[in-house]
């Protein structure tokens, strides 16, 4: 298989998406609260892990919900002013929980192709295959 070839065959990879519907947030509104998150590039995640080396009080999984949520914007005018927060990072912990952080941050990290199996080894496979035959 001409691997060159194949490459050359498929166009650009597009960005996944997901909607989310928080479940403690959904309660507390008595609605369904969904919330769109995106893949983030690996240029995004290392300058998120590159502050955190840095800052060693970063919370690396704030920074990637911050990063990774679509809608709301968490960075709208209204909603910091409603919520008396001054920054996107100090609104997150007054609407949502530490476990919906935590779980939204593990969502956008799949999305992002972590936490997941993205490759094999071939030579595990050929192994497999010696020890059917």
């Amino acid at each position: 298989m001409d691997i060159l070839k194949e490459l050359l065959g498929l166009s650009a990879r597009e960005n996944k998406t997901q909607q989310v519907k928080l479940l403690d947030l959904s309660k507390r509104a008595k609605k369904d609260m969904i919330f769109t998150v995106r893949e983030l590039s690996y240029n995004e995640i290392k300058n998120i892990l590159d502050m955190a080396e840095n800052n060693p009080t970063a919370d690396i999984k704030m920074h990637i919900v911050l990063k990774g949520v679509v809608e709301p914007s968490l960075k709208n005018k209204e909603l910091l002013q409603h919520y008396n927060a001054p920054t996107p990072a100090e609104l997150l912990p007054k609407i949502l929980s530490a476990g919906e952080i935590t779980e939204l941050s593990d969502i956008i990290q799949k999305l992002s192709g972590y936490k997941k199996i993205t490759a094999q080894l071939i030579q595990q496979e050929a192994a497999e295959k010696v020890k059917k035959n």
